[in-house]
């Protein structure tokens, strides 16, 4: 049977920022564009089609919702992710090319996903309502592939000149009675392989309850021939280890076995070609660990092929499609042809599911191109070899690199389409520098698709650098790709290249002061930055935490900021209760900030002070970090409440010695500082300087007893200096002011009297009533003494009415009678 050839239509996504994906299309069409992927879309993708599969099974409700219906919705969303952009019309453009072509071929979509894209659903692509391809899986004329890179597979792969040779199956079926693990129930499956594989092409070996003994042994000690492996197993996947298991026997028991050792066991057959994994989960990865799913780990070990389910199957599906794989491969079809005819016949299957045909995934070496793993022993009715492309390919490269002889353009054009299936880009344009009207625009595309291939090892590098945020490296490198001696990208590449390289530029350049104004701690700045270049990259920009990790943390400072600012005004206004306790929130972001240390403890000495917790606020200032201008006072105000907490103990000596030390500090407290020498002067009997140190606080409301101080000191310091009737004076308005001015006033009235009678004897009348004036009336017998004065008086002056009748009032006092001098 001839070989179907396939032309490739390679489709793939390579970040270059958060969630930023170039993706291109190279082959019988090219585009590219940079689009916004969301990784969380690719999972929520793989989740729903996994809930479509459980509803599909009985395993979930429906929901009221068509599965059939879903799985559409489901492709068209996908199709939206990789397709709705630029890379639109390439389908469509690249089968009408295939199907042009003088040699009709089949088209590859090959997928070469990042791994955080891998967990797309490719197999349910489905075109928009409109549009022609829907369900394109199920197209005969497309096969879907995923390209994963793996060490080198060409020991692998048969040459050009293999000869037809029977091909080695094992089919390893390992369903231990477990009490969680259902029965697989495999024997209709091994029975229609047994069935329908013809002896000259394969030679089966079924291992039942297979082991990890009984697999490795017959891998390795089996005939030395091509082999494929068809594992029918349990799968699961390990989340806290991250890697798929697969349940093989051990004695009847369950032995999981890791992706990473299964695959080794595997790759133990020297020339094990193609693993069919009929295993739950076979294919699930996660996309931090690309080859953690046993499928990527034999693609990453070198293995060609793996066919494998992508999640849950039935036992009626998964009994349809192997058999049908085989029987493909048996008659000689490419691998893409088989894996297309074994889906269809999953797909219809009346009374069964109608969706699961979107499950079997091909994955491919990156380096597989052609789609031929075997070349099977057929029988025939004649020995004429039905032509083999891959041969005849290989002939054209030999005749076009030999030495003697013409040359058609068809083998030119023949050896350049076998070299690009080896990757051998470079000779494809090199063989293709002829001029040719026959295969003119097929020559033309080939060589597009030729540069394209040559050049994408360095855009995947630049993809690389932009993921990075180098600016500088990423200039260096489009440069690079812009002088590609044998012509450069396409204009559409090129120019979106291009862009995103200047862009990358622009946001590098404000992220770049956004990090030095954050540096600079100017942290609204730095917001202001990071917000111009989040506009632009709303996921993120410059790796690890990047700008969005920096627009935090300036979101963070700028907060703290309005709080340093919030602290200030309360300062200002002197509420310094609230400016403590926005200074303490302040400090629990930036402990270390000496300006802010000297403000908290500056704000916390203040409104201890207020409150006249005196100890309180000396320990908080003492704690202000010297020479801060937050706090430049504070050693002044600290001997401020030294000399509180003294005056309040009495210790005015020690309270004037703190006031003092404040005043030469420069905090003057006039108040304190006086009624604090007051009281000391009061203390040591100093009653002048006591008198002066009060008289500023009179009427002061912050010092009550101030002026009743002040008078008992003048009082004192008067009668100190015999100055008595002005002693008597002070005295009495002294107690009206509530003082005790006992015993200076009983001593002050005794000297006032005395006086007064001296006065009296020297006939000084005047003289003698003053100072009985000054003498309460029930003072001894000054009533009667100040009557008979203002007789002498009135007398004095002639008032006889006025002398009678104060003369009158004496007698009328019993007072006794008084020496007095002549009447004049």
């Amino acid at each position: 049977m001839t070989l179907q050839e396939y032309e490739e239509l390679r489709v793939r996504a390579c970040p270059v920022g958060a969630s930023r994906y170039l993706l291109t299309a190279s082959g019988p069409a090219s585009a590219a564009e940079v689009r916004r992927l969301d990784e969380a879309g690719a999972a929520g993708c793989a989740a729903r089609w996994e809930k479509l599969v459980e509803v599909e099974s009985g395993l979930a409700p429906t929901g009221g919702r068509d599965t059939v219906v879903g799985v559409r919705e489901l492709g068209r969303e996908v199709h939206g992710l990789l397709f709705g952009g630029a890379l639109g019309p390439c389908l469509e453009q690249a089968v009408e090319r295939v199907k042009g072509l003088r040699t009709p071929r089949r088209l590859r979509v090959r997928f070469e996903l990042p791994p955080r894209m891998r967990q797309l659903p490719v197999e349910a692509l489905c075109a928009p309502p409109q549009e022609p391809m829907q369900d394109m899986a199920l197209n005969p004329e497309l096969s879907l592939v995923r390209s994963l890179p793996g060490q080198p597979p060409w020991g692998r792969l048969p040459g050009p000149e293999s000869p037809p040779s029977r091909t080695r199956l094992v089919v390893a079926v390992a369903s231990p009675e477990a009490a969680d693990l259902p029965p697989l129930h495999a024997e209709p499956e091994v029975a229609a392989l047994l069935r329908g594989l013809p002896d000259v092409a394969f030679e089966v070996t079924v291992l039942e309850h297979a082991s990890r003994r009984s697999l490795e042994r017959e891998l390795v000690s089996g005939p030395a021939l091509p082999t494929a492996v068809l594992l029918i197993a349990h799968g699961a996947y390990d989340h806290e280890r991250r890697t798929g298991q697969l349940c093989l026997e051990d004695d009847g028991r369950c032995d999981w076995m890791p992706a990473s050792s299964l695959s080794g066991l595997l790759l133990s057959a020297p020339q094990l070609r193609l693993v069919a994994l009929n295993v739950c989960f076979g294919a699930d990865s996660t996309g931090a660990e690309p080859f953690s799913g046993l499928a990527q780990a034999l693609i990453g070990n070198g293995l060609p092929a793996v066919v494998a389910m992508r999640g849950r199957v039935t036992g009626v599906s998964a009994g349809r499609f192997t058999p049908v794989l085989f029987e493909q491969l048996a008659a000689n079809r490419t691998l893409d042809e088989a894996v297309a005819a074994a889906r269809g016949g999953m797909a219809h299957l009346p009374g069964h599911t109608a969706i699961e045909w979107a499950t079997p995934a091909l994955f491919v070496h990156e380096e597989f191109r052609h789609g031929r793993l075997f070349r099977m022993r057929e029988v025939r009715d004649s020995h004429e070899t039905p032509p083999d492309p891959v041969q005849a390919g290989a002939r054209a490269v030999r005749l076009v690199e030999s030495d003697d002889g013409n040359v058609t353009s068809a083998d030119v054009m023949a050896a350049a389409r076998h070299l690009g299936t080896l990757g051998e880009w470079g000779q494809v344009l090199r063989k293709l520098r002829i001029d040719t009207e026959r295969f003119q625009d097929e020559q033309r595309r080939m060589c597009e698709e030729a540069r394209l291939e040559r050049a994408w090892p360095a855009v995947r590098q630049l993809c690389a650098v932009l993921a990075e945020a180098d600016a500088e490296e990423a200039e260096r490198r489009l440069a690079r790709l812009a002088a590609e001696p044998q012509g450069g990208l396409p204009e559409s590449w090129a120019a979106c290249l291009r862009a995103e390289v200047a862009e990358l530029g622009t946001l590098a350049g404000l992220f770049g002061e956004a990090r030095a104004a954050a540096g600079r701690g100017e942290w609204r700045t730095a917001l202001e930055r990071c917000e111009e270049v989040l506009a632009v990259r709303p996921a993120g920009f410059g790796g690890g935490a990047g700008v969005t990790g920096l627009r935090t943390a300036a979101e963070h400072q700028v907060r703290i900021d309005a709080l340093v600012g919030e602290a200030a005004r309360l300062r200002q206004a002197g509420d310094w209760d609230a400016a403590e306790r926005v200074y303490g929130e302040v400090l629990g972001h930036r402990p270390d900030d000496p300006d802010l240390l000297a403000g908290g403890a500056y704000a916390s000495g203040r409104a201890a002070e207020a409150r006249g917790h005196w100890r309180r606020a000396e320990a908080a200032y003492v704690r202000c970090p010297a020479g801060r201008p937050a706090s430049a006072d504070a050693p002044a105000r600290a001997a401020l409440v030294r000399g509180r907490a003294a005056a309040d103990a009495g210790d005015w000596a020690a309270a004037c010695a703190e006031f003092g030390a404040a005043a030469r500090l420069g905090l003057v407290d006039a108040g304190w500082s006086g009624y604090a020498a007051g009281r000391a002067a009061e203390a040591a009997g100093r009653w002048a300087q006591a008198a002066e140190a009060f008289a500023p606080l009179r009427d002061d409301a912050r010092f009550p007893d101030g002026t009743a101080r002040l008078l008992l000191a003048r009082g004192c310091a008067a009668a100190v200096e015999a100055d008595w009737p002005r002693a008597l004076a002070e005295l009495d308005a002294a107690e009206s002011h509530g003082c005790a001015v006992e015993p200076w006033r009983g001593r002050a009235r005794a000297q006032v009297y005395a006086r007064a009678v001296e006065a009296e004897s020297a006939g000084d009348w005047p003289g003698a009533a003053g100072l009985l004036a000054a003498l309460p009336d029930g003072y001894r017998d000054v009533a009667a003494r100040a009557a008979y004065t203002a007789g002498r008086l009135a007398a004095a002056a002639g008032d006889w009415e006025r002398a009678a009748e104060a003369h009158g009032a004496h007698g009328r006092g019993g007072a006794a009678p008084l020496r007095v001098g002549p009447v004049l």
